[in-house]
Protein backbone atom coordinates (compact mmCIF):
# COMPACT_ATOMS: atom_id res chain seq x y z
CA UNK A 1 0.00 0.00 0.00
CA UNK A 2 1.24 3.47 -0.82
CA UNK A 3 -0.13 6.97 -1.04
CA UNK A 4 0.58 10.02 -3.08
CA UNK A 5 2.10 13.00 -1.24
CA UNK A 6 -1.08 15.07 -1.56
CA UNK A 7 -3.05 12.41 0.37
CA UNK A 8 -0.47 12.47 3.17
CA UNK A 9 -0.69 16.27 3.21
CA UNK A 10 -4.47 16.08 3.54
CA UNK A 11 -4.17 13.76 6.52
CA UNK A 12 -1.70 16.14 8.18
CA UNK A 13 -3.89 19.17 7.46
CA UNK A 14 -7.06 17.52 8.79
CA UNK A 15 -5.23 16.33 11.92
CA UNK A 16 -3.94 19.85 12.51
CA UNK A 17 -7.46 21.22 12.09
CA UNK A 18 -8.93 18.75 14.58
CA UNK A 19 -6.11 19.47 17.05
CA UNK A 20 -6.74 23.22 16.90
CA UNK A 21 -10.55 23.13 16.77
CA UNK A 22 -11.53 20.10 18.82
CA UNK A 23 -8.44 19.07 20.77
CA UNK A 24 -5.71 16.46 20.57
CA UNK A 25 -8.00 13.59 21.60
CA UNK A 26 -10.26 14.17 18.60
CA UNK A 27 -7.24 14.56 16.32
CA UNK A 28 -5.84 11.27 17.59
CA UNK A 29 -9.22 9.57 17.08
CA UNK A 30 -9.30 10.90 13.51
CA UNK A 31 -5.81 9.60 12.76
CA UNK A 32 -6.63 6.20 14.25
CA UNK A 33 -9.83 6.02 12.20
CA UNK A 34 -7.85 6.71 9.03
CA UNK A 35 -5.20 4.12 9.92
CA UNK A 36 -7.86 1.51 10.70
CA UNK A 37 -9.72 2.30 7.49
CA UNK A 38 -6.60 2.02 5.36
CA UNK A 39 -5.96 -1.32 7.04
CA UNK A 40 -9.45 -2.50 6.02
CA UNK A 41 -8.78 -1.34 2.46
CA UNK A 42 -5.51 -3.30 2.45
CA UNK A 43 -7.33 -6.45 3.60
CA UNK A 44 -10.39 -6.13 1.36
CA UNK A 45 -9.56 -3.71 -1.47
CA UNK A 46 -12.45 -4.63 -3.75
CA UNK A 47 -15.16 -4.25 -1.09
CA UNK A 48 -15.99 -0.57 -1.61
CA UNK A 49 -17.79 0.69 -4.71
CA UNK A 50 -16.07 2.00 -7.79
CA UNK A 51 -16.07 5.71 -8.33
CA UNK A 52 -14.60 8.21 -10.75
CA UNK A 53 -11.69 7.18 -12.93
CA UNK A 54 -11.46 3.69 -11.49
CA UNK A 55 -11.08 4.78 -7.90
CA UNK A 56 -12.82 3.26 -4.92
CA UNK A 57 -13.98 5.09 -1.82
CA UNK A 58 -14.31 4.05 1.82
CA UNK A 59 -16.34 6.60 3.78
CA UNK A 60 -15.25 7.04 7.40
CA UNK A 61 -18.05 6.41 9.88
CA UNK A 62 -17.27 9.07 12.45
CA UNK A 63 -15.65 11.86 10.43
CA UNK A 64 -16.77 13.56 7.18
CA UNK A 65 -13.92 12.09 5.14
CA UNK A 66 -13.35 9.29 2.67
CA UNK A 67 -10.29 7.28 1.72
CA UNK A 68 -10.09 7.42 -2.08
CA UNK A 69 -7.85 4.79 -3.63
CA UNK A 70 -6.90 2.87 -6.78
CA UNK A 71 -6.40 -0.87 -6.92
CA UNK A 72 -3.64 -1.66 -9.40
CA UNK A 73 -2.38 -5.08 -10.37
CA UNK A 74 0.38 -5.09 -7.78
CA UNK A 75 -0.58 -2.44 -5.20
CA UNK A 76 -3.15 -0.15 -3.67
CA UNK A 77 -2.56 3.60 -3.90
CA UNK A 78 -4.35 6.09 -1.65
CA UNK A 79 -5.15 9.07 -3.84
CA UNK A 80 -6.92 11.30 -1.30
CA UNK A 81 -8.07 11.65 2.26
CA UNK A 82 -11.01 13.67 1.00
CA UNK A 83 -13.39 15.83 3.00
CA UNK A 84 -16.89 14.89 1.88
CA UNK A 85 -18.37 18.38 2.01
CA UNK A 86 -15.68 20.38 0.23
CA UNK A 87 -14.83 20.53 -3.46
CA UNK A 88 -16.15 17.16 -4.67
CA UNK A 89 -13.77 15.41 -7.06
CA UNK A 90 -10.91 17.89 -6.61
CA UNK A 91 -8.48 14.95 -6.56
CA UNK A 92 -9.46 13.55 -9.97
CA UNK A 93 -6.39 14.86 -11.79
CA UNK A 94 -3.88 13.44 -9.34
CA UNK A 95 -1.25 11.13 -10.73
CA UNK A 96 -0.07 8.00 -9.06
CA UNK A 97 3.62 7.66 -8.17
Amino acid sequence: MSSIPAARDELIEATRYYTEQAGPEVAQAFQQTVVDSVGRVAQFPLTWPRGRRGTRRLILRTFPFAIVYHVNEDRIVVVAVAHLKRRPGYWIGRRQP
